[in-house]
């Protein structure tokens, strides 16, 4: 089976496609990724790279075509806007020269910020007159976590995307969702509810339980200390001033280190209110095959969102990470999300954008037996191999491709 994924991000940059990507080519499918530059998450081209007009690598058997990008992860709003419409335009034009959609059997849209990623597989389709049925993978709500990110107030431009978002749901064949509760929200654009599809995210094959390295621990300076680690983007949308005021309530307990791996557009504000705290190391990005021995450091780890009915609808895909590798979590957050980690009995649930319940939480399990705090992470573990595991969603995702 041939097959077009359309995405603006892929590895080196750290989104879950190209794992996918990876799945259906040991599959026997024939992949072809349409994508930009990588410049995710500091808004640089990354070394190794130099945008041209275009780029073709084979990756492993893969067929990568990269196209230009106006790169940013900036809060200015020009840039911002620039950066989501360079590549939808880019990958049209370039893709009408070196893609014939006609020769693809089918078409998969892996859709992160922004909604405009799935314009160019509609366009092509369009122009080429192909009938290959377009697959569109919604990972995260448009126009709503828009707004609800701050990004966007003005009222005429979130109705022009929302304008968007309805001819894109509109001209795919069939709408897959990481949440169920998202499909609420994309019955209301007139879309059959057999036409929406649950497929949840999942985890590399890389995340499992590893045994503790002594030595990676002293490396990280957590050796002697109850490690509570929060991994993955530094966004507004994560609301993690909450952890770092909640350090600043936990500076009397010195054997407790909040430790924070990642990179994002908040990272400078971040450290700038945690700069005083003792408590708080920044670590920065670490390639993910480093993540589950950093992960064993953790005794517990942290999602966390900012309180909107938005971000009740998704499930914020480092909560598979984390079950994958069995570590106790807290979930700062409410909706799709924390029903899970209540339904694994994997950690514990407490109120977005509340440090004091945020602290107490993480005082709770630092107060727990040792075994009984492994066994939330045991749970966890088997929780995510009933309901994500990597070879379980891709062998559907396969199945839905081949109908």
């Amino acid at each position: 089976m041939k097959v077009l994924v359309v995405s603006q991000y892929f590895p080196p940059e750290p989104f879950r496609v190209g794992d996918f990507v990876n799945g259906l080519q040991q599959r026997g499918c024939e992949v072809t990724v349409l994508t930009g530059f990588p410049n995710y998450p500091k808004g640089k081209i990354y070394d190794g790279y130099k945008q041209s007009l275009c780029q073709i690598e084979y990756k492993e058997g893969i067929r990568i075509i990269r196209v230009p990008i106006f790169p940013d992860t900036s809060y200015s709003k020009w840039r911002r806007i620039l950066n989501y419409l360079s590549f939808p335009i880019s990958a049209f034009l370039i893709g009408l020269f070196v893609i014939r959609s006609r020769d693809y059997q089918k078409i998969v849209t892996w859709q992160l910020s922004p909604v405009t990623i799935a314009l160019p597989s509609i366009l092509l389709r369009f122009f080429q007159r192909s009938k290959a049925p377009i697959f569109h993978y919604v990972q995260d709500l448009w126009p709503e976590s828009l707004e609800a990110s701050g990004q966007v107030k003005n009222i005429k431009i979130l109705r022009l995307v929302d304008i968007i978002v309805k001819f894109i749901y509109k001209s795919s064949n069939k709408i897959l969702i990481q949440s169920k509760n998202m499909s609420e929200k994309i019955e209301k654009y007139g879309i059959a509810k057999n036409d929406i599809i649950y497929l949840p995210n999942w985890s590399e094959d890389i995340y499992i339980p590893v045994i503790k390295n002594r030595e990676i621990a002293q490396i990280e300076g957590l050796d002697q200390s109850f490690n509570v680690i929060f991994a993955g983007n530094l966004g507004a949308a994560q609301n993690l001033e909450i952890l770092i005021q909640a350090a600043r309530e936990l500076v009397s307990f010195s054997n407790i280190k909040i430790v924070i791996y990642g990179d994002g557009s908040n990272r400078i504000f971040l450290e700038k209110i945690a700069k005083d705290l003792p408590n708080v190391f920044f670590k920065g990005r670490r390639l993910p095959e480093e993540m589950p021995q950093l992960f064993a450091l953790a005794h517990v780890t942290v999602v966390s969102l900012k309180r909107n009915p938005i971000f009740e609808l998704t499930i914020p895909s480092k909560i598979q990470s984390y079950l994958a590798c069995g570590r106790p979590i807290i979930a700062a957050l409410e909706g799709s999300g924390a029903t899970i980690i209540e339904e694994a009995n994997a950690g514990l649930v407490c109120r977005p954008e509340d440090h004091i319940a945020l602290k107490d939480a993480i005082l709770s399990l630092y107060q727990m037996d040792s075994t009984q705090l492994e066994q939330l992470g045991v749970n966890g573990r088997y929780y995510y191999e009933q309901h994500f595991a990597r070879e379980k969603v891709l062998d559907r995702f396969l199945e839905l491709l081949a109908e």
